[in-house]
């Protein structure tokens, strides 16, 4: 499959951001690419913490198994921004990519509220020096099946 995946990422963001302003929860939702192009959407409903190791493990399975890009998508509380700690947590929809033979990539993009509800959205920021539970680094695997 030849997609850009910025390009998709940034569909799907725009997406998700619709769902936000209108004031509906935003699920994690896991976009799975397969190099035959046929398109997997998993939505995982607001997980509970203990269940995160098991959702990223399951993703980096399906990834290798069909060799396939992983782009997730979830509307979070952050900390931190660029590595800096803030002094209260704001709202940000986050973004991991990640595959067979590819470095993970991550975005972000925070948002804030006014007191009318409206939302101003900040640029989104993308961070190819990642590497973590929700993107992993297959940079090295290839396809398994």
């Amino acid at each position: 499959m030849n997609v850009d995946i910025k390009q998709f990422t940034e569909k799907m963001l725009q997406s998700t951001r619709s769902f936000v302003e209108s004031g509906q929860d935003v699920q994690p939702t896991c976009f799975l690419l397969p190099a035959d192009g046929k398109l997997t959407i998993v939505g995982f409903g607001n997980f509970a913490p203990e269940t995160k190791q098991a959702i990223a493990t399951w993703m980096t399975s399906e990834a290798k198994r069909l060799n396939a890009i992983v782009v997730f998508v979830a509307d979070t509380w952050a900390r931190s921004i660029k590595g800096k700690q803030m002094s209260g947590k704001q709202e940000a929809l986050v973004v991991s990519v990640f595959g067979p033979g590819m470095k993970a990539l991550t975005a972000m993009q925070h948002y804030s509220r006014d007191a009318s509800g409206k939302i101003e959205w900040q640029v989104l920021e993308w961070n190819a020096e990642v590497s973590g539970t929700f993107a992993p680094d297959l940079s090295g695997d290839t396809k398994t099946n």
